[in-house]
């Protein structure tokens, strides 16, 4: 892929994506569906780019497999994307009374787990870049 492609076109593509689902969904904004989609663009750019970011890393990964890793870190972060917008921003809004505009009653669960989505996808994503042999 081109430069444009990956800086512009995917983005651009994935944004517009967001959007639509929220909409069909009639879902709320939620940062760990958000980081998710940050790092959905950034497998994108390994993925494209890997030569590029292979010079950033010790592991002794070769670029194909470096590729391929980063292939399978982008369906996981698909999933948890999902995951965030199809339940967690749907518990947490569902907690929330916008009469009163507070919460009805915390919802320690849906936190816990966009707090859990939003580490998860950090450390598998940029925990390759970390590690040193």
């Amino acid at each position: 892929m081109g430069f444009w492609i990956t800086a512009v076109a995917i983005p651009l593509v994935v944004i517009v994506m967001n959007v639509v689902v929220r909409w069909a969904l009639k879902a709320a904004q939620s940062t760990a569906a958000d980081l998710v989609i940050a790092m959905i663009l950034f497998d994108i750019a390994v993925i494209d780019q890997t030569e590029i970011y292979k010079e950033h890393m010790t592991l002794g990964l070769s670029v194909d497999e470096l590729r391929l890793v980063f292939v399978m870190l982008l369906l996981v972060n698909i999933a948890m994307w999902v995951v965030a917008i199809a339940w967690v921003e749907k518990a947490i809004e569902a907690a929330y009374d916008y009469d009163r505009r507070r919460y009805r009653h915390v919802p320690v669960g849906p936190i816990s787990a966009s707090l859990s989505i939003m580490l998860f996808s950090l450390i598998l994503n940029l925990g390759i870049f970390a590690y040193r042999t």
